[in-house]
């Protein structure tokens, strides 16, 4: 199998199709869900579907199916630009020479500074049924959360996953990324 061209997160357009590292009939990557009247998998929250807009009906959200992952949201950029989450991702200014990019299990996203703050391999993205969640791969310079809720930043320890909820965003050096997810709670 083909590994997918890395996106460069600052000429990453919000809609830019991102190619599905897995088939969709991989169902490891299949999650319980709602259908919105034209059969789009959504989030089980979600007030409208990710794909077409369309306002979920009532009877949509009374019966959970499984079906494939559906892209997550975005990762916005400091800089205007968007990373879609759609599946794995390895966040670095040279993510592209990661093993996990070249065995095709993650999608590299290269993001640079101008200080180079941003280390090779800096940070995996994890995405676990419908929860997105984030691990420091032992960067020199570290990573910070910002709780979109409270407000506080804290140092993320190497290797240690943690999820991520709608607003949090990632502080890399001088380089943010907030996160966008499609569903909202209701």
């Amino acid at each position: 199998a083909s590994t997918p061209a890395p996106a460069v997160a600052s000429n990453l357009a919000p809609d830019a199709p991102v190619e599905a590292m897995s088939d969709v009939d991989d169902e490891s990557n299949w999650v319980l869900g709602i259908r919105c009247p034209l059969d789009h998998h959504n989030h089980p929250d979600a007030e409208y579907c990710a794909h077409c807009g369309r306002k979920m009906g009532i009877n949509a959200t009374a019966v959970f199916v499984k079906g494939p992952r559906p892209p997550l949201g975005l990762f916005l950029l400091d800089d205007g630009g968007a990373i879609p989450i759609a599946t794995d991702l390895l966040i670095g200014r040279d993510a592209t020479t990661h093993d996990d990019v070249r065995a095709g299990r993650r999608q590299a996203v290269l993001l640079t500074d101008a200080s180079n703050v941003v280390s090779r391999h800096h940070l995996a993205i994890t995405l676990h049924d419908w929860t997105v969640t984030v691990a420091d791969l032992g960067s020199a310079n570290g990573t910070l959360i910002v709780s979109a809720q409270s407000g506080l930043a804290a140092p993320l320890v190497p290797h240690q996953p943690v999820a991520m909820s709608q607003g949090d965003h990632l502080q890399i050096g001088p380089r943010s990324l907030k996160l966008q997810l499609h569903h909202s709670a209701r």
